[in-house]
């Protein structure tokens, strides 16, 4: 029984310090950036072991794809201080998926890595199936050039590149003058900071986008194939009409097979369209927004995407 438990401790630490390793190539050394040095050894969470690490907020990293992620504090001599995170992600698209839904078009966009936005004391970039985090503790000048410095001695170590998604490599339309901020989605935890439709998964999608315009948004689910997409229309409007939160407009002359238009408690107008191998659905703040919007949108994304 003892040996068994060696052998079974000696597999645990191999797997600890091979993950450990793995990630801390990327890490700056003490020396690489001037004036700043790590506080104490890279934290490396894998798997579940991601909850130790952000209480409450694991679940949208394995909804995109998670693998590991390690954590390290850097500080200089006056007692600035900048926290890297880097996390590795089930492939490019997890992590661009990742950092579009941190990022969200706040601050503003810098060229690093493959993509990469900068606020007051924090930035995001991805690289590859890498997406890293750099968090200052202040908003000094000091601190804000250290979080790029360390950002770019981390960013020149990735040697691997990563592509968009396919869904996310077309022209956006514009609508009013307004240029939408684009988030790749893969589940419904994500959906739901956006527009919350249902407390279960109707949708069941792998893939989709949120173009948020501000006032209005645009939800577009990819199926892959027109089959899939048209059997899933049918489901969610059989669910939208059992839920009392919605009231369908059936007086409109526009209403068919393959469209329908809603509106939830707050009088916001919701409109569900099926088109080839994706579903959209356009929220606005009153139902002829939502129909203006939808009937802008469809045209250039089926466009640009089928």
């Amino acid at each position: 029984m003892f040996r068994f438990l060696l052998a079974l401790l000696t597999v645990v630490c191999a797997t600890v310090s091979l993950a450990g390793t793995g990630l801390s190539d990327y890490f700056p050394r003490s020396g690489e950036t001037p004036d700043w040095t790590p506080v104490d050894t890279l934290l490396v969470f894998v798997g579940d072991d991601l909850y130790q690490m952000i209480d409450g907020g694991a679940e949208i990293y394995r909804e995109y794809g998670f693998v590991r992620a390690g954590t390290q504090e850097f500080v200089d001599e006056d007692g600035h201080s900048v926290t890297i995170e880097l996390y590795e992600m089930k492939g490019s698209v997890a992590a661009y998926g990742m950092f579009s839904f941190k990022a969200r078009g706040e601050g503003q966009e810098i060229p690093m890595g493959n993509g990469g936005r900068q606020t007051d004391y924090y930035l995001n970039f991805w690289k590859g199936r890498y997406l890293a985090t750099l968090t200052g503790l202040d908003t000094s000048s000091v601190t804000r050039g250290a979080v790029e410095a360390l950002a770019r001695a981390l960013e020149k170590k990735i040697a691997e590149n990563g592509e968009l998604p396919i869904l996310c490599r077309k022209p956006k339309p514009v609508i009013d003058g307004r240029r939408p901020t684009l988030t790749y989605i893969r589940g419904p935890i994500a959906l739901n900071n956006f527009y919350r439709f249902s407390p279960s998964d109707i949708f069941q999608t792998e893939e989709g986008c949120v173009l948020d315009y501000g006032d209005f948004k645009a939800f577009v689910f990819d199926y892959y194939a027109d089959p899939t997409a048209r059997s899933r229309f049918a489901s969610i409007q059989e669910a939208f009409q059992k839920d009392s939160s919605f009231t369908f407009d059936d007086k409109r002359p526009d209403q068919g097979f393959d469209r329908f238009l809603m509106t939830d408690r707050k009088a916001r107008g919701i409109i569900c369209t099926y088109s080839g191998r994706y579903i959209i659905v356009t929220v606005g703040r009153n139902p002829d927004e939502a129909d203006k919007v939808e009937r802008e949108l469809e045209m250039p994304l089926m466009r640009y995407w089928n």
